[in-house]
């Protein structure tokens, strides 16, 4: 960690096995923590250190973060499987947690969110999670590959009372939009609101190619219209 100790985790605790749960050196001693020191699961299967300093262990039954005093276990991340493979921290302070069967879960500091295949992920399947030195969270998984998340610079939560179509999708190359009124503009944004493509029009409906810079993943595409504006999540596949 920042302060030089090393931080080890153990998959393993049962019934039959006395060891799980992290263990840290400081150069000198070992100090082992577990569920009776605030853990949710002794199976630790991540650990992370986020910018404040604090380390957060995923385990099979959820995180837990640890300030240098307390551990506080977190077991409600709104995602359906809360056993975490994978953190990662990215450009905004947003903590990313992947889970084994239930996608990811995403802490900003005040909420939890997630994103699953629901919200356009490839698989729920998370296997991994890195962040490069662009600010790209790049997404592994068990099942179905890598794809890619871009550094955010808005808060974009998607709007799909107005009737709106995009298909197909997911998108290949090509793609069309129906809208029930004349579109002033089209925008493409990453996930985490990363502006990547912008399209002028007056159409209700129009065929629209993806940018050479969209690779696979989850993208939210807006439509602006009369001063409003509609986003949809959209997925852009192989």
């Amino acid at each position: 960690d920042n302060e030089g100790k090393i931080w080890v985790g153990c998959p393993v605790s049962n019934a039959f096995q006395t060891y799980g749960g992290v263990s840290v050196y400081d150069g000198t001693n070992w100090v082992r923590y577990t569920k009776e020191d605030g853990l949710p699961d002794d199976y630790v299967r991540s650990i992370f250190q986020s910018k404040d300093g604090d380390i957060w262990v995923g385990t099979s039954s959820g995180v837990a973060r640890f300030d240098g005093t307390t551990w506080t276990a977190i077991t409600e991340m709104e995602i359906p499987d809360n056993r975490i493979m994978t953190i990662v921290q990215d450009d905004d302070e947003v903590v990313w947690c992947g889970s084994l069967s239930g996608g990811i879960a995403m802490w900003d500091g005040a909420i939890w969110t997630s994103m699953t295949t629901a919200d356009g992920l490839v698989s729920d399947k998370i296997a991994d999670l890195m962040k490069d030195r662009d600010g790209n969270v790049w997404m592994a998984y068990f099942d179905k590959g890598v794809t890619q998340s871009g550094p955010g610079a808005l808060n974009l939560e998607t709007n799909e009372t107005r009737e709106m179509a995009v298909f197909p999708n997911p998108v290949l190359t090509e793609f069309y939009i129906t809208f029930d009124s004349h579109i002033d503009r089209v925008q493409l944004y990453t996930s985490h609101g990363r502006l990547i493509e912008s399209w002028t029009t007056s159409k209700t409906d129009l065929p629209l190619e993806l940018p050479e810079t969209a690779i696979p993943g989850s993208y939210v595409l807006e439509i602006i219209s009369n001063g409003a504006s509609v986003r949809k999540k959209v997925f852009v596949g192989y």
